[in-house]
């Protein structure tokens, strides 16, 4: 007996809710075919298509429908047999349907987290005497997030944003002191990119894995690392250095990258 069936790992299950209740039957028995796409700088995507024509009133269907009103929010859970979990939670933003000449006509809905929202326009506007937290926050409340933030403790004098979304601004400012920026359901968090050492996940030779492809590769290996700056206050230079080995290991091995290029 192949080692897979026990696992049921070819049987997999989609839910989907729609403002707090499970899609009706009807509508789940259309779905055709369903996307998420889940990105760590990005508001994540989902995409979800249905059976857009009624073979018994001979007319199409959904596509008028209130329960893909723009704004609801949508659930996505995937997984296999009984075991599938939340996937990402967001609202829909687009409704597309195709009408295509040899085949029925489908109807997709798309959406994001609610990460989108601080992508909708560009601005210009400073801040001065608050810590990149205290803007996080402000920026939460502008687009109807509730801030999760974790306090960045350095107060800066003057921070501009230059004509840009309020998502590419956050993640500059986060990308500068080693933050994250992201959303849970109605949560825009903002805190340290956590680094763990245990397993994410176990996978199991032809029973989850059903194939691996490992590659090694010294492109792009340095042995230092510098960074220079200025301090207009100082008026003087500044400058950091790091080398091969001062960072933080989280695989197996002794032996830094830098060290198996050839000189």
């Amino acid at each position: 007996m192949n080692a897979r069936s026990a696992y049921d790992t070819l049987a997999p299950e989609l839910s989907v809710s729609i403002n707090g209740s499970p899609m009706p039957v009807k509508a789940a028995a259309d779905v055709i075919n369903a996307t998420v796409l889940d990105d760590v700088d990005a508001p994540c995507m989902f995409s979800l298509t249905l059976v857009g024509w009624d073979t018994v009133e001979m007319k199409p269907k959904w596509i008028d429908d209130t329960l893909f009103r723009e704004g609801s929010e949508m659930e996505i859970a995937i997984g296999y047999r009984d075991h599938a979990l939340p996937l990402m939670k967001g609202e829909i933003t687009g409704l597309e349907p195709d009408f295509e000449e040899a085949r029925p006509p489908t109807f997709t809905v798309r959406g994001y987290d609610r990460l989108h929202r601080l992508a909708r326009a560009h601005r210009t506007r400073t801040f001065t005497n608050c810590t990149d937290s205290d803007i996080a926050s402000r920026l939460a409340s502008e687009s109807g997030l509730r801030p999760k933030v974790e306090n960045s403790s350095v107060t800066l004098p003057y921070v501009i944003q230059h004509n840009q979304t309020d998502l590419e601004f956050l993640a500059v400012r986060a990308r500068r002191i080693g933050y994250e920026v992201r959303v849970q359901d109605r949560d825009l968090i903002f805190r340290p990119r956590p680094v763990d050492d245990s397993p994410a996940l176990t996978l199991h030779r032809e029973i989850e894995l059903l194939s691996f492809h490992p590659r090694l590769s010294t492109m792009g290996q340095v042995s230092e690392l510098q960074v220079r700056g200025w301090d207009p206050a100082q008026k003087k230079e500044i400058t950091a250095r790091t080398s091969a080995g001062d960072g933080l290991r989280l695989m197996e091995g002794s032996a830094a990258g830098p060290s198996a290029i050839p000189i």
